[in-house]
């Protein structure tokens, strides 16, 4: 477990940027993916439980800076982690990762 981890924050200090591209990825395509209830007022996402800290972090970001009316909270499930977003978050969380990729 001690060398995993070592590997890993190894990986992250020499290759930092390729390991956020992935992240990023696998949250838009989470995003892509998510399931709208049929009124279309809800989407719910799992993503991965390594994405958890750069999703939170974005979806914090846009809270402060006013692009999101409210913070949602991810909850941990056997999957991955389960963020209940309403139509402002999902089109507001899509643009911003999209921009990650593009920069």
């Amino acid at each position: 477990m001690g060398r995993a981890r070592y590997i890993a924050q190894s990986l992250a200090y020499r290759h930092g940027a390729l390991l956020r591209e992935r992240q990023t990825q696998a949250i838009l395509d989470a995003l892509d993916n998510g399931r709208w209830s049929d009124t279309r007022d809800n989407c719910v996402v799992t993503i991965d439980r390594s994405c958890q800290v750069l999703m939170d972090r974005t979806i914090s970001g846009l809270a402060a800076e006013g692009k999101l009316g409210s913070l949602v909270h991810g909850t941990s499930t056997v999957r991955g982690v389960r963020y209940d977003l309403g139509p402002g978050h999902h089109q507001a969380l899509i643009e911003t990762f999209r921009n990650y990729l593009n920069e």
